[in-house]
């Protein structure tokens, strides 16, 4: 549904600016203590990275196209809202 998508993909942003945050203290603590950090394990933090990214990415497309899917098979069963009656003012006591 929409607002599991809405919510996917909130997920997905928060994760992407957690490690974000978490590569830029890494960054910074390696600016800071001057070589003491393995660029080797950088590389590899950044690769798992870029991979968790292309899975999130290919996981979100998958909801996308799912939403679509029940999106088109819903509309034409759903009645017009019109057909709904609304409350007069004469059922006000």
């Amino acid at each position: 549904s929409k607002d599991d998508e809405s919510e996917a993909m909130e997920a997905l942003q928060r994760e992407l600016a957690e490690r974000d945050r978490r590569i830029e203290t890494l960054l910074s603590k390696k600016d800071s203590t001057k070589g003491s950090v393995d660029p080797v394990a950088l590389q590899k933090q950044l690769a798992e990275r870029d991979k968790k990214i292309e899975e999130l990415s290919s996981q979100l497309e998958a909801l996308k196209r799912i939403d679509q899917e029940m999106r088109e098979k819903v509309r034409p069963i759903r009645p017009p809202l019109t057909t709904v009656p609304s409350p007069g003012p004469e059922t006000t006591p």
